[in-house]
Order: structure tokens, then C-alpha cells, then sequence
């Protein structure tokens, strides 16, 4: 079960909803772990059941459909929810602002009824298919930093270590902001850990200084092709040179 594509059906047509979860089942890869006929059992159910997609219409009693993925959104935040499902829309109605709102909320993907199930089926496979490779893009991201960290000295139970790591993700996603490392990155990690940005700023100035004493030598030597191998770098060049030495090791892999 663990490898299927696990999906909640939420229609308040029963009908409707039977023969869509009758029909994706046909496929192996599928498993249809419930069908809801309102909001509330919907998230009742995703709460019980983790899913890796919610196929929902708008019009629902109780809990409409955007009043659903708010609520998902409310429950991740709570800790109630560990995995966010991927969201599809499938609605009679679907104006041109209604599909700006539900795209704004993070939805995967839309469809006006009456759908081609076909063409639904074929777009979760491809969604699946797409976060699979991101996972593992990500694990392999999240080893790598860890081991440049570990080479330097800083270890998970460093204080600055969780903001260090978070910091190279960051910069290995968006590398120009570098430019504006304090303002940008800092202040995204502050925001993320609901914290002051002196308090992020100091954890991990402390971590590098640590770094640095305990493990000059190693943290030279990842600086090596740089102007500042032979001292102390500031935050910004450590950060940044560990962020482009793992994505020259995801290069060397295709990955």
C-alpha cells in the first residue's frame, strides 16, 4: 500500500464521486483511500488518513472546497498534518478569478466539469511522478549539507547549525540573493523560526567562529579556489561557497 498514489475523493454527488474513484482505481499505481460527500469529513479524513492527493470540488456542505484547503493549510502549520497533499480542483465552477484564488492557495491543478478522466489520471501520475524526483533531489540536497557542515565542525546539537543548513538551502534555490545575504536570508529564517533576526544573525556568527577554531584547516580547504582560503570568511562567503560546492556535487550526478 505504502507505494501506491494514495488519493481522497471529496464531491457532494455521490454518484459522481464513486464512478471518478471507481474508474482511477482501475489503474494499480492508484488506491482510493476515501470518498467524502462534505468539508468536514473531508478534512476529518486527511487528518486520519495521510493522502498524497485531495481531488475536491468547490460547491460542498459544511466546508466548501477552498474552505478545506484553508483548513489543511491551518492543520499542517498545527503540526496535525505532516505530509501536504497535492490538490486538485475539479468544479462546474471555475471563473477566471475563482482559478486565480485557488491557484494562489497552492492547488496543484484545476478542472471544469464535465472532465476528461483520462487527462486527470494522466496529470496525477505526472505530479506524483515530479514530487518523487524532488524528494529525492532534496535528501541528496540534505545529505550533502550535512556532511559539508560535519567536515567543519558544526554538528546538529551547535547552536546555529538548524539556521546554517536552512541558510545553504536557501542560497543552493535562489543564489542571487547572496547580494543582500542579511536582508534576504536572515530575515527569511527569522520569519520561518517566529524569532528576531539578531537572534539568527548571532547563532550562527557563533557557529562559524566555532567552525573556524576548532576546524580552520577543513574549512580552508573548502575555500580553496577562493581569495579568502586563508582566513577567517565572513558568514555570507562560507555560506555561499558550501552552497555552490553542493550544487556542483547535484551537477556531477544529473541530478
Amino acid at each position: 500500500m505504502s507505494d501506491k498514489i494514495k488519493i481522497c475523493i471529496a464531491d457532494d454527488n455521490e454518484n459522481v464521486a464513486k464512478n471518478l474513484a471507481s474508474y482511477l482505481s482501475l489503474n494499480e499505481r492508484i488506491y482510493v483511500t476515501d470518498i467524502c460527500q462534505n468539508g468536514k469529513e473531508t478534512i476529518n479524513s486527511i487528518l486520519k488518513k495521510e493522502v498524497d492527493f485531495l481531488i475536491t470540488d468547490i460547491i460542498m456542505p459544511e466546508i466548501d472546497g477552498i474552505g478545506v484547503i484553508e483548513k489543511i493549510e491551518e492543520e499542517i502549520k498545527n503540526g496535525n498534518i505532516k505530509h501536504k497533499p497535492n490538490i486538485i480542483i475539479v468544479s462546474a465552477l471555475l471563473h477566471d478569478n475563482l482559478k486565480f484564488n485557488i491557484l494562489d492557495k497552492g492547488v496543484n491543478y484545476y478542472m471544469t466539469k464535465p472532465i476528461d478522466v483520462d487527462t486527470l489520471e494522466q496529470r496525477i501520475i505526472e505530479i506524483y511522478e515530479y514530487d518523487q524526483d524532488n524528494q529525492y533531489r532534496q535528501q541528496v540536497i540534505d545529505e550533502n549539507i550535512k556532511k559539508e557542515l560535519y567536515q567543519i565542525g558544526i554538528y546538529p546539537n551547535l547552536i546555529g547549525y538548524s539556521y546554517m543548513k536552512r541558510a545553504v538551502e536557501i542560497l543552493i534555490k535562489q543564489p542571487m540573493i547572496q547580494k543582500n545575504f542579511r536582508k534576504y536570508v536572515y530575515t527569511v529564517l527569522a520569519q520561518e523560526d517566529n524569532t528576531e533576526i539578531e537572534k539568527v544573525e548571532k547563532s550562527i556568527i557563533n557557529a562559524v567562529n566555532t567552525s573556524w577554531q576548532k576546524e580552520a584547516e577543513n574549512v580552508s580547504k573548502i575555500l580553496e579556489h577562493t581569495m579568502y582560503h586563508k582566513r577567517k570568511p565572513s558568514t555570507r562567503i562560507l555560506l555561499s561557497t558550501i552552497a555552490e560546492k553542493v550544487k556542483n556535487e547535484l551537477k556531477s550526478k544529473e541530478i
